[in-house]
């Protein structure tokens, strides 16, 4: 059992982009859509900010960012605080801390398969606007795997869930959700991981060192069955 989880050493490393496809990803997505100043954005389970940061300074809009892990919401206010228009809350998805019908946007980007799935995205859907949009860039099955190996990945990231994208589409159609559209669902490719550079590049302590070196590991064991999708609906 290593000392630090996942999430930790995300969170310690400062780990931005930690995400499928990273931040050019975030930006091709976001850039397709009709962000105005005066809309409302959720960035739900912002980690250390990079994408608020970018909604902030790209569009000016409105940004509320969400995330439960100490150390990340620290760092992602420290990152925000020159933003008037931006605020960060420590806080769970599964119990927003947010109105009904507030935001034009939500986007979660690796995030749910750590919490309870059905919980977050009735939330998610509670707090989005009639017609507004929720952008998901999430972990994915591509192809089954055994239940030894499913819990070694659950065991390891901590993960409450993970789905294949027809299972993904269910549950945002029992959530609610409307016009759901499948982007892509592909595996995530070693060059789009940050980690595997970083855990060249700096000194690290031993505990560190082997929640890198695991993940690493189950990244390449099962590339072929564990990536992601990304998927927009409307309310």
């Amino acid at each position: 059992m290593t000392k630090f989880s996942y999430l930790d050493v995300l969170a310690k490393l400062e780990v931005t982009g930690a995400h499928p496809g990273g931040m050019p990803l975030t930006r091709s997505l976001l850039s397709k859509e009709a962000i105005q100043p005066e809309s409302h954005v959720l960035d739900a389970g912002c980690g250390l900010g990079e994408t608020s940061v970018f909604l902030a300074k790209t569009y000016r809009c409105q940004v509320q960012a969400i995330d439960q892990h100490t150390g990340m919401v620290s760092k992602a206010r420290e990152k925000l605080k020159e933003f008037s228009h931006a605020k960060v809350h420590q806080g769970s998805l599964e119990n927003l801390p947010f109105s009904e019908n507030e935001f034009d946007f939500v986007l979660s980007e690796s995030v749910l398969t750590f919490l309870n799935t059905d919980i977050v995205l009735k939330e998610i859907y509670r707090v989005l606007k009639k017609d507004g949009c929720f952008i998901m860039n999430e972990m994915a099955l591509l192809d089954l795997l055994s239940n030894q190996e499913m819990r070694e990945v659950q065991s390891f990231y901590n993960l409450h869930s993970c789905f294949t994208a027809n299972e993904w589409i269910e549950k945002l159609k029992v959530a609610g959700f409307l016009n759901i559209e499948l982007i892509e669902a592909k595996e995530q490719l070693d060059l789009d991981d940050p980690l595997y550079d970083l855990s060249l590049s700096v000194n690290l302590e031993e505990e560190c060192l082997n929640t890198l070196d695991e993940h690493m590991k189950l990244t390449k064991r099962y590339k072929d069955q564990l990536g992601y999708v990304i998927l927009k609906c409307a309310k």
